[in-house]
């Protein structure tokens, strides 16, 4: 017992001292953002984060977490794969018939969020990076699942540094504002989401199994 505490206590070190990076980054960068992002670019970037917020639970359902749950509690190997294939597909149709459909109708979410539909871009920037957000959260999940709490932290560190690098490049250097933001996320969460399937590409593949859904 006292062993099992002993490795809890140190999983959440490794994980809160990961989110702690996350942080302090941002928290070091935030001078250099607010000289060059303009009262318009903030208010952008918190109608892109709204509608993310939207898209991603609409996008999982839920299924993130029960496939935690069953892929913990199951001890079959051959079962776990079946839980984890069911539920990646379900999130990748899900993800993509959204996305797909916010693309559509992107002038208009514009004119909602923005007052215009010049904005129509950032629109299907944003849903491109939720997206892809979503999808790097399964093989993040089983790695968790899978106690690989180092290797989790390390990703989670690396994509918070490549993201941050980035947008500081884009918002500085390319003068892109908001858009360049939301697109370092989308790149940092795309470059997370390729290395993380790459780890145990053996455990991901697509399909669903009816008796597991």
């Amino acid at each position: 017992m006292g062993r099992r505490f002993y490795q809890l206590f140190i999983d959440a070190i490794t994980y809160g001292s990961s989110g702690l990076v996350g942080q302090g980054i941002s928290f070091l960068l935030l001078p250099v953002f607010t000289s060059y992002l303009s009262p318009r670019d903030y208010g952008v970037l918190a109608m892109a984060a709204l509608l993310t917020a939207i898209l991603k639970p609409l996008s999982e359902l839920g299924m993130p977490s029960a496939i935690f749950r069953k892929f913990c509690t199951c001890k079959d190997e051959n079962e776990k794969t079946r839980i984890l294939a069911t539920g990646l597909t379900s999130i990748l149709l899900q993800t993509l018939f959204l996305v797909s459909l916010g693309a559509v109708f992107s002038e208009r979410i514009a004119v909602f969020l923005f007052g215009g539909v010049d904005m129509g871009g950032i629109v299907a920037l944003t849903l491109c990076a939720s997206g892809v957000a979503v999808m790097s959260d399964v093989p993040m999940i089983v790695l968790r699942a899978r106690r690989k709490v180092g290797l989790v932290a390390k990703l989670t560190v690396f994509k918070i540094v490549i993201g941050s690098g980035l947008s500081l490049f884009l918002v500085v250097q390319m003068d892109m504002g908001s858009r360049g933001i939301i697109l370092g996320n989308l790149v940092s969460d795309l470059v997370l989401c390729i290395i993380a399937f790459s780890v145990k590409f053996r455990w991901f593949h697509f399909r669903i199994y009816a008796e597991i859904w």
